[in-house]
């Protein structure tokens, strides 16, 4: 059985023990799976502004991030590299892929549609 604990933590905000408040930040530019520690009273200001960042996002690509660790987990790692692949394909033909790039030559917020 797999745990949601590191999905919970890439995605949305979560516990490590102690009771340590912790939101991570994954981005692009900082993929380094450090958790960034939060004082318990911005919590959920945290909270709240990742998953705005996340709503922002195209549903397509988060629901194929999602995908991707629940079926990865556990596997080696050409195996892994095997289920990205397959799962980056099904995004990158998408018209959400196509819309970020158009949105930003535009100058405007993309309007993802998950398709």
């Amino acid at each position: 059985e797999q745990s949601a604990v590191p999905t919970e933590l890439e995605l949305a905000s979560g516990r490590f023990a102690n009771d340590v408040p912790v939101a991570w930040n994954r981005s692009l530019h900082a993929y380094n799976q450090n958790p960034d520690v939060v004082p318990q009273d911005k919590l959920l200001e945290r909270a709240q502004e990742f998953a705005t960042r996340l709503a922002k996002n195209g549903p397509l690509a988060i629901r194929k991030i999602k995908e991707c660790v629940l079926t990865t987990s556990g596997l080696t790692i050409n195996k892994a590299f095997a289920v990205e692949d397959r799962l980056s394909a099904e995004v990158i033909v998408s018209k959400d892929a196509r819309e970020g790039p158009r949105a930003f030559v535009e100058k405007r917020d993309p309007n993802f549609t998950g398709a």
